[in-house]
């Protein structure tokens, strides 16, 4: 399974990335919105680039508010597959675990 993973997952630096917000900026309590996400995109655009899950975006709420949280918060939410909440993870925590180790050389 981690050989589906890019080589360079472990330094992928945070970003914000336009498409994954706009696959996940959909509201999880409205049906319609609901329908509409798509878990396989969703997963292929992490795999693409992994930094996105590091950083939390600000992701419609209700009329006119929004509310910033993690990725792997809004996929749950939306009812992605195990494949994808672990996709966020395994992204954000080899990222995690690279910057700690790189810190402490």
């Amino acid at each position: 399974r981690i050989g589906m993973w890019p080589l360079n997952i472990a330094r992928a630096e945070p970003n914000h990335d336009e498409d994954l917000h706009m696959l996940l900026d959909l509201r999880p309590w409205n049906q319609d919105e609901r329908r509409q996400y798509d878990d396989a995109k969703v997963r292929c655009q992490i795999k693409r680039n992994p930094g996105a899950v590091a950083v939390r975006y600000s992701f419609r709420y209700r009329r006119g508010h929004t509310t910033r949280c993690s990725p792997i918060f809004r996929v749950v939410a939306l009812g992605g597959s195990l494949k994808t909440v672990r996709a966020c993870h395994i992204s954000d925590r080899r990222r995690r675990v690279a910057r700690t180790n790189e810190q402490k050389n």
